[in-house]
């Protein structure tokens, strides 16, 4: 069977149901396209990638159950949140939890992509709304339309913002850079950045940013008990997945699949983000730093190693540099 491991998120035949939402003067404010649907309990890997036009609404809402990341780039962004208002660099993440209302202001071609969880949209309501906006576009707009006919009923519409206080983004609680991490480890090859913990996403995920060094290598357990997703920003990485070889370069989205042992190595210096978030990297650090500073000769037992490998959910089995 065909397994797609890598989605370039440039390529136009990864875009699921491409879609273009219009203010009602008939702007367009947003290309929008899904590039990956949720996954088990948590509805976790929900990608989407975004072009927003400028705009002179903010579009502010809040979730009741879904968290939202966005990473950003092409241009810098208004963004609204707890009184507050900042404007965002490219680069730049934010986090969005439920009940805190957000919105943004575009003034120039701006690019989000979304990773999401705990968002209520099941692949079949996707399809259905995909096809609506193609057979009859302007359907959502009719004041016959159900009102119970939302797609997406977890988005809930909020006031947009009045005599918000403009600070520097770094005094925004959901702005998170990579040249401002929350933690750090260092390793032969790899410095490891956690950009958002666990206890912020309702204890589902994590997200850590590899930045590798040409000539970094990591291999996996011979089957691994997850499937993983990354998400490549800089260089370019080959990756094998049993007898399947391909390289990942900025702008993809790359799937490891469960019991599919594989093997990386940077090409280039590359940032690869852990965007699946499953592994507790942050309580393997702080465990293995504990045993480090109290029994040194534990981390030269390969047998401790690995059970505290599988306590922390973490599948690499081997690091090094060529």
């Amino acid at each position: 069977m065909e397994y797609q491991y890598l989605i370039d998120l440039n390529d136009e035949k990864n875009w699921l149901f491409p879609i273009v939402n219009r203010e009602p003067n008939g702007n367009v404010w947003e290309e929008a396209r899904t590039i990956h649907y949720p996954v088990g309990k948590e509805s976790l890997m929900r990608v989407t990638d975004s072009v927003f036009h400028p705009q002179p609404s903010a579009h502010c809402h809040y979730h009741r159950a879904a968290y939202e990341i966005f990473f950003w780039s092409m241009a810098p962004l208004d963004y609204y949140a707890a009184g507050k208002v900042a404007e965002v660099p490219p680069g730049c993440i934010t986090l969005h939890r439920p009940y805190e209302p957000h919105g943004f202001g575009f003034h120039a071609l701006t690019r989000k992509v979304g990773f999401f969880h705990r968002m209520d949209m099941p692949l079949e309501d996707g399809i259905c709304s995909a096809l609506l906006r193609e057979k009859q576009p302007d359907a959502r707009r009719r004041p016959d339309f159900p009102k119970a006919g939302a797609v997406m009923t977890d988005i809930v519409r909020a006031e947009d913002p009045v005599d918000y206080r403009r600070v520097p983004w770094q005094e925004m609680d959901g702005v998170r850079s990579i040249d401002r991490p929350l933690a750090v480890e260092r390793f032969d090859g790899v410095t490891m950045k956690m950009l958002i913990a666990r206890w912020e996403t309702g204890g589902v995920k994590e997200v850590w940013a590899a930045e590798m060094e040409k000539g970094f290598t990591a291999a996996s357990n011979p089957w691994p008990l997850r499937t993983e997703m990354l998400y490549v920003t800089k260089g370019e990485v080959r990756f094998t997945v049993y007898d399947d070889t391909f390289i990942a370069y900025k702008e993809c989205i790359v799937k490891l699949p469960k019991y599919g042992e594989y093997r990386i190595e940077a090409l280039s210096d590359a940032v690869v983000y852990d965007v699946g978030g499953q592994t507790e990297w942050f309580l393997l650090f702080r465990d293995r730093g504990s045993i480090c500073a109290s029994d040194g000769a534990r981390l030269a037992d390969a047998e401790a190693m690995r059970e505290l490998k599988a306590r922390h959910g973490c599948e690499i089995r081997t690091i090094g540099k060529n």
